[in-house]
């Protein structure tokens, strides 16, 4: 239905959010999915002047702390 402009999304993988334990979902899991919480680690506000002006807050976060990442690998020799 490539027309029908709909949008179809579907779950590839398993994701717990919880910290109660499922054993009866144990044959299923083969790593340990669980996280603490699903807030991302890099915060950006998205203004009207951003979008306007086709700037991504987001996107230059993630390049920022990239660069700063790489930056203290090489400083420390953890280069991978």
């Amino acid at each position: 239905m490539p027309h029908s402009r709909l949008d179809v999304h579907f779950a590839d993988r398993f994701h717990s959010y919880s910290p109660v334990p499922h054993p009866e979902l144990a044959p299923y899991l083969f790593l340990d999915l669980s996280t603490p919480d699903i807030a991302p680690r890099l915060r950006t506000e998205l203004s009207s002047r951003d979008y306007f002006a086709r700037r991504d807050p987001a996107l230059a976060a993630i390049v920022r702390d990239g660069a700063a990442r790489a930056t203290r690998r090489t400083r420390t020799g953890n280069t991978p």
